[in-house]
Formats: C-alpha cells, sequence, structure tokens
C-alpha cells in the first residue's frame, strides 16, 4: 500500500512538471512572437495590435501576472492608439513592480499627454510597495504570514523568559498587521480599472436618473466597490470620490487581456 501511495505521488509531480514545462514553452513562444511583431510594426510592417495580442495572450496563460509582460503590452496598445487600455496595462505592471521606473516613466508621460493627474502615494502604500519590492514575489503576504506563523511557534516552544515572549508578542503583532495591510493593498490592486470610454459620467446611483455627480475623462483610474446588473459602484481613485458608471464605460485587468488577446 506505501508503495503504492508513493508511486502515486511520484506520478503525479512528474506529470506536474512535465505540464509545466510545456505551458512555459507555450508561453515563451508567444513572447518571442510578441516581440518578433513588436519589432515589425516598428518598421511599420506589422500592427501592433498583433504583439499586444500576443503578449495577452502569454498574460492569460501565465500561473501568475507577470510585470514585464503588462509592461511592453502597454507599449503595444500605447502606439496602437489604445490609451486607455496601456494605462491600465502600466498600472497592473506597477501593481506587481512598483518602483520600476521605466514603469512609472511611460505611465506619467501618457498621463500627461491625455491631461490626467499623476498619481499621488500616501506614505502608507509607499512603504508596503517597498515590503513587495524587498520580497520580489507576487503575493508577498503569503512569505510574511508563513514568519508570523514561525514566529507564533517560537514563542510558544523556545522562549521561557517572559520578556523575551514579550518581545516575540510584539513581533508576532507586528507580521500579523503587515500581512493583513498587504491583503488589502493587494485586493485593492485587483479591483482596479480605467474609464474606457469618452464622456462617461459618474452618478449617485444605479440609474440614469440619478443626480450627476462628475464627468469623467477617458483613462480615469477608479477602484471598483460593487457590480449591481449593468452598474458599476467606483470610487475616483484620485479625487476619492464615490458613484456609480456604466459597467460598459469601465475595463478592469481582466476584461483587457480578454478583449485584445
Amino acid at each position: 500500500m506505501k508503495k503504492r501511495t508513493l508511486f502515486l505521488i511520484v506520478l503525479n509531480l512528474f506529470c506536474g512538471f512535465i505540464w509545466g514545462k510545456d505551458l512555459k514553452t507555450d508561453i515563451d513562444v508567444l513572447l518571442q512572437k510578441a516581440e518578433a511583431s513588436f519589432q515589425e510594426a516598428l518598421e511599420g510592417e506589422e500592427s501592433y495590435l498583433l504583439s499586444a495580442s500576443f503578449y495577452s495572450q502569454a498574460a492569460s496563460n501565465m500561473p501568475k501576472p507577470s510585470a514585464s509582460v503588462y509592461y511592453n503590452l502597454g507599449n503595444a496598445l500605447q502606439l496602437a492608439g489604445e490609451r486607455a487600455a496601456a494605462l491600465l496595462a502600466y498600472d497592473k505592471a506597477l501593481s506587481l513592480s512598483p518602483l520600476a521606473e521605466d514603469f512609472q516613466y511611460n505611465r506619467n508621460q501618457l498621463l500627461k499627454e491625455m491631461n490626467l493627474p499623476l498619481p499621488t502615494y500616501d506614505p502608507g502604500e509607499i512603504f508596503l510597495w517597498g515590503i513587495v519590492f524587498v520580497l520580489g514575489v507576487y503575493n508577498g503576504w503569503a512569505v510574511i504570514f508563513l514568519v508570523f506563523l514561525l514566529l507564533l511557534a517560537l514563542n510558544l516552544l523556545c522562549f521561557k523568559k517572559e520578556y523575551m515572549r514579550k518581545v516575540n508578542l510584539f513581533l508576532f503583532l507586528l507580521v500579523l498587521i503587515l500581512s493583513v495591510s498587504l491583503v488589502s493593498w493587494e485586493n485593492r490592486s485587483a479591483s482596479s480599472a480605467v474609464v474606457y470610454s469618452e464622456n462617461s459620467v459618474l452618478r449617485s446611483g444605479d440609474n440614469p436618473l440619478y443626480e450627476l455627480r462628475a464627468e469623467l475623462p477617458e483613462g480615469t483610474g477608479v477602484h471598483i466597490l460593487e457590480t449591481r446588473q449593468n452598474w458599476t459602484r467606483v470610487r475616483v481613485r484620485e479625487s476619492g470620490l464615490t458613484g456609480w458608471i456604466e459597467a460598459q464605460n469601465l475595463m478592469d485587468s481582466e476584461s483587457l487581456v480578454e478583449r485584445y488577446k
């Protein structure tokens, strides 16, 4: 029985390895096609949208998001004239690699071209970005949570002196707070979207009869709070204003990839 169980475990690991290798090969092929078509577009022999299509396909097939893929997708979309979609791609890239200067520069230049305000960040967000950068991993909160569990185990098993237990308890609580903060930050990044249509309006309710709160230009960044049928409740990223907008006028990172692949 033990030999059979061991055989099944080894077989599953082997199958997973082969599947992962095949998947990586497929993604590499898509990225090569994306880069080749981008160069051809620079020479006027191809459309930038073809390159965007290959980058979108690669992004949709990756086990975890890649900052460089979304950055290159943004470049292709910007040169294709899809400026709002390019902004969303840059934002996604920056959520994965917050301190990348090239990402920030291209995003900020595009914002200036579209007469949109440059983003501002509070100290808490900058601190969390620093943690993500140091960890160098997506879902960094999971790594911190593992540290959290390790500290708890050390506190219970190893430390006998009262002051050491208090110090470790303080570190334990600090790691817990950081884990919760990172989860919240990553969820907020995941809910980001941009206004994709021109002349979109923000209303106080989910109906055209509700009061008009603001007109939102194309490319305005928002956070999705709630979706109800054909309407979405959002918070405007820079002003903090909340209201309802027709869902068809928004694009999030998931619909971005689906639209262009």
